[in-house]
């Protein structure tokens, strides 16, 4: 089920599809790109509720020479001295890295967003930003568990495998589809 199906959210904007985390859900590597050591440390005060292990970089090269390391998102500001986060976005793609980026920037413009876009970003947070929207953003691009193969989020059935209903829950899903083209 895509919760884009039905609402138009664009990671880009810094609209995403999830409310209300739950921050012990949260859990896993996350690689924190920063050169402000006062950002580092709000942003390990907002997670420390949560199950994540936060992996902080002071810059784009410290981020690069750390890429070797097993993380499952990167999290980074775009202004930073030498390297903006931009370039590192692109130059971690070009070294093979494939989890989820998403850039952080006080610059909320239709074109930062275009170009977090084009560098290979997966979505874009601009500051200032709640702890509700961080969470939000870490639970949409894979941060969570468990989690729909889309990358739209943890958007699955609760019914246990033995519940006759179960069944049903494909037919549900196409029904919403048809739904929402006829609301659109």
């Amino acid at each position: 089920l895509s919760v884009r199906e039905y609402v138009d959210l664009n990671p880009f904007e810094g609209r995403f599809s999830l409310e209300n985390i739950d921050p012990a859900t949260l859990r896993g590597t996350l690689l924190h790109v920063d050169d402000s050591a006062m950002d580092r440390r709000l942003i390990r005060h907002m997670l420390q509720d949560t199950g994540l292990n936060v992996i902080s970089a002071e810059d784009a090269q410290a981020a690069i020479a750390r890429c070797e390391e097993s993380f499952d998102m990167v999290l980074s500001d775009v202004q930073m001295k030498g390297m903006d986060g931009f370039a590192l976005a692109t130059a971690l793609r070009d070294k093979g890295v494939q989890v989820p980026i998403l850039m952080l920037s006080a610059e909320n413009s239709a074109t930062t967003g275009e170009r977090a876009q084009a560098c290979g970003a997966n979505g874009f947070i601009p500051k200032p930003f709640t702890r509700e929207v961080l969470f939000s953003a870490l639970g949409e691009f894979r941060l969570l568990a468990p989690v729909s193969s889309d990358g739209c989020g943890p958007i699955y059935s609760t019914l246990p495998a033995e519940n006759p209903l179960l069944k049903l829950v494909p037919e549900f899903i196409d029904e919403l589809k048809q739904t929402a083209s006829s609301i659109t």
